[in-house]
């Protein structure tokens, strides 16, 4: 059996954001797309803007400033989108917080039993069996442990009080997770 008891703070919920756009397939092609697609556009919009500049032999200082725009624009999208998702994912906390809600609850306990785990936090308990496991993570700071596509489980990594109890988790969480998976399909 293993339990934690922990508190999850804003930057736990950006990690995991962050996190599921960098290993989840489907929104790995997603950011793929919205970070490459702009970037395109603008970087054939500056070769067009060159090619025009040197047919008409620099003669238009509006060619030369779209120019320089549309490459400073692409280059910039590309290395700004990192960051430009984890400050969007902040102003999504901040607009809920106006409402009175997070997108997760900060405090948490979750046991590990033999058969089901159970999360309780000050307003609810959840009983669940391994067969609801789809996937498994570990982040630079968490343990995600996924039910779903959008929804995971958030164990910070400061909970495990050293490597081997992180190690003997890891083993124990992923043997229940795959002997749900063979039980599954029997």
């Amino acid at each position: 059996m293993h339990e934690f008891k922990f508190t999850l703070s804003e930057n736990d919920y950006i990690e995991l954001i962050t996190y599921q756009n960098l290993n989840d397939p489907l929104r790995k092609q997603l950011a793929a797309f919205t970070r490459f697609f702009p970037s395109t556009i603008f970087s054939l919009m500056f070769v067009l803007s060159l090619i025009r500049c040197l047919l008409e032999n620099f003669m238009q200082p509006g060619s030369i400033v779209a120019s320089a725009f549309f490459f400073i624009f692409a280059v910039g999208w590309f290395l700004a989108y990192k960051p430009f998702v984890t400050i969007s994912v902040k102003w999504q906390i901040e607009s809920m917080k106006r409402y009175g809600k997070l997108p997760f609850i900060k405090d948490n306990l979750i046991r590990f039993d033999e058969d089901v785990f159970v999360h309780t936090t000050p307003e609810t308990e959840s009983k669940a069996k391994y067969t609801i496991i789809e996937r498994i993570g570990k982040g630079d700071s968490a343990v995600y442990i996924y039910v779903n596509q959008l929804n995971a489980y958030i164990i910070p990594l400061s909970v495990f009080e050293s490597e081997q109890q992180l190690n003997d988790f890891w083993v124990f969480i992923h043997s229940k997770q795959n002997n749900a998976k063979l039980n599954k399909t029997k």
